[in-house]
């Protein structure tokens, strides 16, 4: 039997806001909604991508995506059927009169393991839509970010320091994600491509036709309350709370707080179902059962952060508000970290990452279109003749993707001992970041300290909170939606109330399992040495009383005074 030979691609499309515009070739079955035809090719296969959940874990909202692509492997992907070229990456005339344009993540002649570049396919090259761009007023941009830290913009503390979750803004109506940075800390400098920054934002309005272009480095994104609708050049991304998303340096892309500009026919409300599902006693029934029949304990943290029916928080005029976190990297890219003895099947699996379909909107959709650029720490404003999402196909291995935190998969000490925080890395910037995921899981250490131990360290360590309690602090004082930063050599560790539980707790010579459910957190950890910004300093959401969470530890050394 020989296969039909595949239909030639499309000669020509008018990529305006109008569905009825568009011409495809007689062989293609005309469809004005692109997405229900997107494709996207991986190792050597073609996906047809529907709007399914995409893994048990993980389940697919909105927008066409694909699971299994690790950070860094070749994605190939079409909003229309035939618009990538059949040969060549820059055609003499690409399908459908689109422009081929290149954007390179890394040097030409980096080595190919570490080669990033990703070809796209659009309506216009960027270069068409640019004007000359002006410094941008406090309407388009944040005013205390920073992208260069020293000695005259920043402070070296060595105390421990802790913020509460962040408010909006009293001086300001209304903000959006870009409005609403604030820079936390940081170290190094984007003008020589070395080091970090960590941001939080805190916002209640979308940036609707307003896009974000960051020279300055690739950006990890961590949502803590409020699902991001995130438009970006590769296509579409929602990210709630209990996901992360990767938005590498260059990339254009928006958020918003509801899917009000995504089409509808592809969109379904963000539910509760992101969060764990709570049961008596924490886990899953299976868990619950297994829990009685094996008599161990299950033990949650805290009760679990529950988000409105949407999957949005509400501010108290009932508008929509998200908040989150933000890892910087001013150098080099996010990848997963290698396993060593651990073997292949450890901490974040590549099948659980995901990846945007492409998703373009029309060369001529109507109203005015700003394209913000992130350069150097300042902002900078252009006017655009038309939506910088027009992308109709694209292959590569720069583009956004997002995990779901809570398919990490941990490992922990199954005889005695408590593992370094090492264990818990999801993804890494070598030699200079990690970023480390503390989900749900087991404690099965006997005759062992169980919560993470009392500790100084070489690296610096931010830490922050999705939902729950963190088995470290008891005290009510690290809340979801806030941070802590302990330092080079500053020390830390679980407060009072978490060294009194644990050393009340009963032992035997085979100590209960207790399962760690209902709370899920993670820090940021690098080997450079952050210094705090101003306005990390005098918020008034800075926790100033910090230290007094571990006063009380309990003093019971028994042995001589002096010896």
């Amino acid at each position: 039997n020989v296969a039909p030979a595949a239909p030639a691609p499309p000669s020509s499309l008018d990529l305006g806001g109008d569905p009825g515009s568009v011409k495809t070739h007689p062989n293609l079955n005309p469809n004005p909604n692109p997405l229900k035809r997107s494709k996207l090719h991986h190792e050597g296969g073609d996906v047809l991508l529907h709007s399914r959940p995409s893994s048990s874990v993980s389940p697919n909202i909105c927008f066409p995506m694909t699971s299994g692509v690790a950070p860094g492997e070749h994605v190939t992907s079409e909003a229309l059927a035939g618009a990538l070229p059949r040969q060549g990456l820059n055609p003499h005339h690409c399908p459908y009169q689109l422009y081929a344009e290149q954007l390179s993540g890394t040097a030409f002649t980096a080595p190919r393991a570490q080669n990033r570049r990703t070809w796209l396919y659009r309506a216009r090259p960027c270069v068409a839509t640019s004007t000359s761009f002006a410094p941008a007023t406090r309407k388009f941009a944040p005013t205390e970010v920073l992208a260069h830290f020293s000695h005259d913009n920043a402070t070296a503390i060595p105390n421990a320091m802790r913020w509460k979750p962040r408010t909006l803004e009293q001086t300001r109506t209304t903000q959006t994600f870009l409005t609403s940075l604030k820079t936390v800390c940081g170290s190094g400098s984007a003008e020589t491509r070395s080091g970090f920054a960590i941001h939080t934002y805190a916002a209640d309005t979308n940036m609707d036709s307003v896009a974000l272009c960051n020279a300055d480095g690739e950006m990890l994104v961590v949502p803590q309350e409020g699902t991001l609708y995130v438009r970006t050049e590769m296509g579409r991304l929602a990210v709630p709370p209990g996901f992360c998303c990767v938005l590498p340096r260059g990339v254009r892309f928006s958020v918003d707080l509801s899917d009000e500009l995504w089409p509808k026919a592809a969109c379904a409300s963000v539910a509760a179902a992101f969060l764990p599902q709570e049961h008596e006693g924490g886990g899953s029934d299976d868990d619950n059962n297994n829990n009685n029949n094996n008599k161990a304990t299950t033990t949650t943290a805290a009760k679990r952060h529950k988000p409105e029916a949407n999957g949005q928080h509400k501010t108290p005029d009932n508008n929509p508000f998200i908040r989150g976190y933000i890892l910087e990297s001013f150098s080099g890219h996010f990848q997963l970290p290698d396993l060593g003895v651990l073997g292949a099947n450890a901490l974040a699996h590549p099948r659980d990452f995901e990846v945007p379909a492409a998703a373009f909107e029309g060369a001529r959709v109507p109203g005015e279109h700003f394209l913000i650029q992130k350069f150097l720490g300042s902002f900078h404003v252009a006017k655009l003749p038309s939506s910088p999402f027009d992308v109709a196909a694209y292959h590569g291995n720069v583009y956004p993707y997002r995990y779901d935190l809570r398919s990490f998969c941990p490992m922990v000490n199954a005889r005695y001992d408590h593992a370094d925080p090492s264990v818990h890395t999801a993804l890494t910037v070598p030699n200079l970041l990690d970023f480390v995921v503390f989900a749900p899981r087991w404690l099965v250490a006997e005759q062992t300290f169980r919560p993470p131990y009392f500790h100084r360290n070489v690296s610096s360590e931010y830490m922050g909170l999705i939902y729950g309690m963190y088995e470290a602090k008891q005290s009510g004082g690290f809340q979801p939606g806030g941070a802590s930063l302990h330092v080079c050599m500053t020390p830390h560790g679980p407060d009072a109330e978490a060294c009194k539980a644990e050393l009340n707790r009963e032992t035997t010579k085979h100590d209960t399992p207790q399962r760690l459910d209902g709370a899920l957190a993670f820090m940021f950890e690098s080997a450079s040495i952050p210094r705090v910004t101003p306005w990390s300093v005098d918020a008034v959401e800075r926790d100033v009383d910090y230290e007094s969470c571990w006063r009380d530890i309990p003093v019971s050394f028994d042995g001589p005074e002096t010896l």
